[in-house]
């Protein structure tokens, strides 16, 4: 920096001297012209006061000049006559040849007259001449001054337009020689920012890596902090330093370096409470400098010092505090040393964060080992239940085949005898009507007891383990033996059922659907209109499903009683129903074991649609 600002110097002194020494010989210049034009100028006068004289001796030469042109021309004249009188004289011999002598003799006078005329004009002239020979010399002087006036005049022009382009190249050339001196600085400017920056930063990305090197690995809050205060205080510069954690909204010391422990000094703060809390609030750093000389005190063996500025910087990650650096300086931090805090910053709240996530997995491991450990508790105990219900589901079926072959045949044979006894006295009238009312109750005491061991065989049948072989069926055909099981009870009520002329052919197991259909049939019969009218349909779904349905004229249902509807156990019309609730839910059983669905719709006043749905062939 220093040489370019001495070459920078000398160069511009250079050129400054060479901008005045122009000037300077500009102005020289010019004053020699002007002394030079004033000497021309008397010369000139001195030259036409010289003239003056001259001209008028020129017009009298030029008088003179026409006189001898004028006796000249007389003399001419006169010479001709006397040469042709005197060829006549010499030819002619007469009386007037003495006249013409005469004549002649007069007219050679007047001829030498004229000659004597012309020679005084002539010696005349030439003393006007020799007169004027002198100052025809100074004349010509004079001419030659006026050519070196002349050639003055075209170098003083010369010299003017020399100067002027001198004047613009030293406009040029200072103006060409500003921007370069700029560009120069601008450029030295610039490359020392850069070197400066590149200095800076080569710095600070060592000192980070040493950070980082000293922070690397699974450590604990306490261990971290520790290290990164112990790494940041001596490489700032600073006397004595102290790191703070976010633990949940309070800020709690973590770790110190040089830092005095006080009794009955608070460790911990709250967002805003103090600078290490404002400092948290405001997420920005706070450097407070002419510290009190109460605040703290460093201490060593040679004696006390305290630290001069204090400043105080938050570190965050994705805009959450993690924690504050508390930092006691002799003097402020220097540019490369603030980019450092601030770039080490960051990497101090990952740290952090990470070291969080390491401790909540310890805590999540330990919880886990500890599910763990309840876990294989529940497993052990889901092997035993897993075991007793497969006892249980051994004993209902054992209880199934005892109930088929042990009660059922005796319950037929006292149903098929209550029945006959109904219809004999019913039709001879041999019993009162008490006697007559209590054989009824005893024929349908029958049947239900038939309808709940039927239920519960199929219910034995349907929780049964392992998959069904299901096989085309012929619908209209289940559709007559379910009918055919409830006969008496559409007689009895005067039941109308009307029945689609076609069913398309699906998948599934006869027996079940058999009793699916007087499911819904029954249901409908007991819980239609008076009387029950039903109509037993299909459709043909887009799922490659067909869905049967049985649609009564009752009174409908709500959506409450909907939802209650397929649960085991649950009676909907408690007054007029003589069933044990098991009817739909065992219906539901059945047709999901055969890859189907079951559903109702129903709007109140307008009856209820119950539907099943079976795998199309």
């Amino acid at each position: 920096m220093k040489n370019i600002d001495k070459k920078l110097v000398v160069f511009l002194t250079i050129m400054n001297l060479l901008v005045i020494g122009a000037v300077i010989y500009i102005v020289f210049q010019f004053e020699r012209v002007e002394q030079s034009i004033h000497v021309m100028s008397d010369e000139v006068t001195e030259t036409m006061n010289i003239l003056s004289p001259l001209i008028k001796n020129l017009e009298l030469v030029s008088i003179n000049v026409i006189e001898i042109g004028e006796a000249a021309n007389l003399t001419y004249i006169s010479l001709k006559k006397l040469k042709k009188l005197h060829t006549k004289l010499i030819k002619s011999q007469t009386e007037f040849q003495p006249k013409l002598l005469e004549s002649l003799q007069n007219w050679n006078q007047k001829a030498i007259t004229n000659i004597q005329t012309i020679r005084e004009v002539v010696d005349r002239g030439k003393r006007v001449t020799d007169e004027s020979g002198g100052n025809f010399r100074a004349i010509e002087q004079q001419l030659r001054i006026f050519q070196n006036i002349f050639t003055v005049d075209k170098l003083i022009n010369f010299i003017k337009t020399q100067i002027f382009v001198t004047l613009a190249l030293l406009i040029v050339i200072s103006l060409f020689t500003s921007l370069i001196i700029s560009r120069l600085l601008k450029q030295s400017q610039l490359a020392i920012k850069q070197a400066k920056l590149v200095a800076n930063q080569r710095w600070v990305q060592s000192k980070l890596t040493e950070l980082y090197d000293n922070i690397r690995g699974e450590l604990n809050h306490t261990t971290l902090a520790q290290r990164i205060i112990d790494y940041l205080t001596p490489c700032l510069n600073a006397l004595v330093g102290a790191i703070y954690n976010n633990d949940n909204g309070t800020l709690k010391l973590n770790a110190g370096y040089a830092y005095p422990t006080q009794p009955n000094e608070t460790n911990q703060f709250l967002f805003g409470q103090g600078l290490i809390g404002q400092a948290a609030k405001e997420q920005k750093s706070i450097l407070v400098s002419e510290i009190p000389d109460n605040c703290i005190k460093i201490n060593s063996a040679l004696g006390e010092m305290k630290p001069n500025h204090m400043l105080v910087t938050p570190f965050m990650l994705d805009g959450h505090v993690k924690g504050v650096i508390e930092l006691g300086l002799f003097r402020p931090l220097s540019e490369n040393q603030t980019l450092l805090l601030q770039q080490a910053a960051e990497r101090i709240a990952i740290s952090f964060k990470s070291a969080e996530y390491r401790n909540q997995m310890r805590i999540l491991l330990k919880e886990s080992q500890a599910q763990s450990e309840e876990l294989q508790q529940q497993q052990k105990i889901l092997e035993q239940q897993q075991q007793e219900l497969e006892q249980n589901n051994s004993q209902l079926e054992t209880f199934a085949r005892t109930v088929a072959h042990d009660l059922k045949n005796p319950l037929n044979t006292v149903i098929g005898y209550s029945d006959e006894l109904v219809e004999i006295c019913t039709e001879d009238n041999l019993l009162d009507a008490e006697l007559m009312s209590q054989l009824v109750f005893v024929a349908k005491a029958g049947h239900k007891m038939e309808e709940i061991i039927n239920a519960l065989l199929l219910l034995a049948k349907t929780s049964k383990g392992g998959n069904i072989d299901t096989q085309p069926l012929d619908m209209p055909s289940i559709i007559a033996q379910a009918q055919e099981r409830l006969i008496y009870m559409i007689k009895g009520c005067q039941a109308e059922i009307s029945i689609a002329k076609n069913f398309p052919v699906v998948l599934g197991y006869a027996p079940w659907v058999e009793e699916v259909w007087a499911n819904y049939i029954s249901n409908g019969i007991k819980y239609g209109g008076l009387p029950p009218k039903l109509e037993l349909g299909a459709d043909v779904q887009d799922d490659n499903m067909i869905r049967f349905w049985v649609r009564d004229n009752g009174p409908g249902l709500s959506k409450e009683n909907l939802a209650k509807l397929f649960t085991a156990f649950t009676r909907l019309h408690q007054n007029n129903a003589e069933g044990h609730g098991l009817g739909l839910s065992i219906v539901q059983q059945i047709i999901e074991k055969l890859n189907g669905k079951i559903g109702a719709e129903s709007i109140m006043g307008q009856g209820s649609t119950f539907y099943f749905t079976l795998p199309k062939l």
